[in-house]
């Protein structure tokens, strides 16, 4: 599949977790985060067990930049104790390898769908 840009990724990413939570039926919102500065994060969301930020990004490489939403939403997190339960960081791209960058989980497109359809992180 070729993405030809960021709306044509990002769209069927999160129609992939909207599909997920609706064949659970879970009763899941799904947010979008900005702070003041204008940084943001494409999902927030929590389910039973955690807290979810998740960033898509439609690019071969994940780059370090891109962490900079979700950096700073666990800032915001851990200063206002948003909720209790733990926060999952993830980020979704074009690329072809996993790696882990601090406590955020970074995916390749196609294994967050694997990872998405085969874990607990939407029961």
């Amino acid at each position: 599949m070729i993405w030809s840009d960021r709306f044509h990724f990002w769209k069927p990413t999160l129609t992939f977790i909207l599909k997920k939570i609706a064949y659970n039926e879970l009763y899941y919102q799904l947010y979008f985060w900005r702070n003041h500065n204008g940084t943001e994060v494409d999902v927030v969301f929590e389910s039973q067990e955690s807290f979810y930020a998740i960033e898509i990004k439609a690019s071969n490489k994940w780059k370090s930049e891109f962490n900079k939403g979700l950096r700073s939403f666990k800032e915001k997190y851990d200063q206002q104790k948003i909720c209790k339960k733990p926060l999952k960081r993830i980020g979704v791209f074009l690329g072809d390898r996993r790696a882990k960058i601090e406590d955020i989980e970074i995916f390749p497109i196609h294994d967050f769908f694997d990872f998405l359809w085969s874990s607990d992180l939407l029961r």
